[in-house]
């Protein structure tokens, strides 16, 4: 981790990168006096439990006072090998599921809940990148965030 007074802070979250899994919707009860039934939406439980991993780790690294103005976030993902993999895909790009965008929907939605920001409209700047890793280095996620 790295904080400097510039306002940039720089961590790494251990762990195969996990999307954020869209929300099912059901119907919920009855509304009084028709024939219409409420929609529920539920979160995933995987999501959850990912969000809560994640939250966990940024809390320690989170600024005490949430950035208010305009800030740039760089996100960069190494995926697990496959268990049948070839020496060719060692640090190569990761063309497959999870799409990235979900991943830096998971990602965004922790560190607006640990406190980087106050909202995550206030990324202006986006750099996300996902590819395999490479031998001898971890999966997980590497994190600049820098107040412009």
């Amino acid at each position: 981790m790295i904080v400097s007074p510039l306002s940039l802070i720089e961590f790494f979250l251990p762990g195969d990168p996990k999307p954020k899994l869209r929300a099912r919707a059901s119907a919920g009860n009855k509304v009084k006096g028709t024939k219409k039934r409420r929609i529920r939406m539920k979160t995933p439980v995987k999501t959850k439990i990912e969000q809560a991993r994640l939250y966990t780790i940024m809390r320690k690294v989170a600024p005490e006072v949430p950035h208010l103005g305009p800030v740039r976030l760089s996100l960069g993902y190494t995926m697990p090998l496959p268990k049948s993999y070839s020496r060719k895909l060692h640090g190569g790009p990761h063309v497959k599921k999870p799409d990235i965008d979900n991943l830096v929907k998971l990602t965004m939605d922790a560190m607006t809940n640990a406190g980087f920001w106050v909202d995550d409209t206030q990324v202006v700047y986006l750099l996300a990148t996902k590819r395999y890793q490479r031998e001898a280095e971890a999966a997980g996620c590497w994190v600049t965030v820098e107040e412009l």
